[in-house]
């Protein structure tokens, strides 16, 4: 007899083994329910992630422009002229 004869024999049709399949329509759409709802939960944290470290990055990159922005001024403070200073 080949392995897989053998293991056939073993596997003896009880009653759990007919329970179990009885309601496998039942079992099969739960578990395809809870498939799409891992999948939907997983696309959200995802994109929350995401939107969350692009909004860091734009706090850190406006950060480092009006860093720079501050940095050209000029150090001495030299004041305009206005020609048309009212009295």
């Amino acid at each position: 007899m080949a392995k897989h004869e053998i293991k056939l024999r073993k596997q003896l049709i009880d009653s759990d083994t007919l329970q179990r399949h009885r309601n496998y329509s039942a079992l099969l759409k739960l578990h395809e329910r809870a498939k799409r709802v891992r999948k939907t939960k997983r696309f959200f944290i995802y994109t929350l992630v995401i939107a969350v470290v692009t909004v860091l990055l734009l706090i850190v990159f406006s950060y480092w422009v009006l860093k720079l922005e501050k940095e050209r001024e000029p150090k001495h403070g030299i004041k305009k002229v206005s020609w048309l200073r009212k009295k």
